[in-house]
């Protein structure tokens, strides 16, 4: 992340894209306390009027978008340390209550997609 942006954008970024807990971010930003950390993203979040408190990425978002990113079932789960069907399972019921399609892709089109990107 940039270091040259201001420590509340990058507490409110850290928590959204990351999932990491305020006492993490507080450390890794040296703030004196979660509630410092907690503060300066609130501030940022109030004055660039964004969600608060922090909109974070779920499971089942973040495996549906590696899948359609052309990520492979077996190297999302491999990448969070998760059983594949688990994943999947995660995945579909996401997909379920977003009301988006699924399967997410159908691997013959990815693929077609893929070699007709690389001729």
């Amino acid at each position: 992340m940039d270091e040259s942006l201001p420590r509340g954008v990058r507490a409110y970024l850290m928590r959204q894209r990351t999932r990491v807990t305020w006492s993490t971010i507080a450390e890794r930003l040296e703030y004196n306390s979660i509630e410092g950390a907690r503060s300066g993203a609130y501030r940022y979040a109030k004055r660039n009027k964004l969600p608060w408190p922090v909109p974070t990425l779920t499971k089942g978002f973040m495996y549906y978008q590696a899948f359609m990113d052309g990520e492979a079932w077996s190297d999302i789960a491999y990448d969070f340390s998760e059983d594949t069907e688990r994943v999947i399972n995660c995945a579909r019921v996401w997909a379920s209550r977003y009301k988006l399609s699924w399967p997410a892709r159908i691997e013959e089109d990815w693929e077609k997609k893929m070699r007709a990107k690389s001729d």
